[in-house]
């Protein structure tokens, strides 16, 4: 493959009523079930799955791999420890799980020592920002700080090299791709919903957000590169992201919730 997917998921869930969600988050909460049985689908197709450092190299075209795919998981939920862990270790997968270093440990977060079993696991630990705010909303002293903190805090407590930030929902600017590269961030992840090609820019790389209704048979078109209409979709959001204030995002997204029941 000429290309490489890289998957996003949130939050997992064993049976409905495990975790608390709110109508934000239930949208992007797969269960167990399901999340077996994508992985299931990688392992069997032969997916490589690839650390943060060999993306980088298979972007520059020096890491050669027949079928590569990163996989994201934002937001520090509990339940990447509890369930992801052991299903990513026993496909013998790696993964990236990006982190809001200021949420570490509060309720249903992931929590120091957690997370420093993650490491010794061989995961890698990204910033997913300090407190998980838009960053579009911050001046840019805020925003400086909002990057530099995380990585900080995320390097002095867990004794690792922070290399890739996830953008907080999505809010991606040139301004943050530029306060990322002055910190030392040598990847960006971002929610812009499509596959990445040799020398794809390292510092906005695009990710397929894995959502509850995706079904499997979309699921194993989008990791072979077939985005179809979702990328019309997604990218119709992304639009809406860039133009409209959070709130007002938010708010339309909680009517189509309304309206679609999901």
């Amino acid at each position: 493959m000429n290309v490489v997917p890289i998957l996003n998921y949130h939050g997992i869930e064993k049976q409905e009523g495990e975790y608390v969600w709110s109508e934000t988050e239930r949208p992007y909460v797969i269960s167990t079930g399901n999340f077996s049985r994508q992985f299931d689908f990688l392992s069997a197709n032969q997916f490589k799955s690839l650390s943060s450092d060999e993306l980088g190299q298979w972007l520059m075209g020096s890491f050669p791999c027949e079928r590569p795919m990163v996989l994201t998981f934002d937001d520090g939920h509990v339940s990447h420890y509890e369930h992801v862990a052991p299903m990513l270790k026993a496909r013998n997968f790696k993964a990236i799980f990006f982190v809001p270093a200021g949420l570490v440990g509060q309720s249903h977060q992931m929590t120091w020592e957690q997370l420093k079993e993650l490491v010794r696991n061989g995961f890698e630990i990204g910033s997913h920002g300090f407190s998980h705010v838009p960053l579009s909303n911050l001046t840019h002293h805020e925003l400086w700080k909002e990057l530099e903190r995380s990585k900080l805090v995320l390097e002095n407590r867990l004794g690792i090299k922070v290399k890739s930030f996830s953008v907080p929902r999505g809010y991606y600017q040139l301004r943050i791709r530029e306060a990322a590269l002055d910190l030392g961030y040598r990847f960006i992840f971002t929610s812009r919903f499509d596959i990445n090609y040799r020398k794809q820019d390292h510092l906005r790389l695009n990710r397929l957000v894995v959502k509850r209704r995706l079904s499997f048979n979309r699921f194993t078109q989008i990791v072979r590169g077939d985005l179809g209409y979702i990328r019309v979709l997604e990218k119709a959001k992304e639009t809406a992201r860039r133009f409209l204030k959070p709130s007002f995002y938010d708010a339309l997204a909680d009517v189509k919730r309304l309206l679609t029941h999901g």
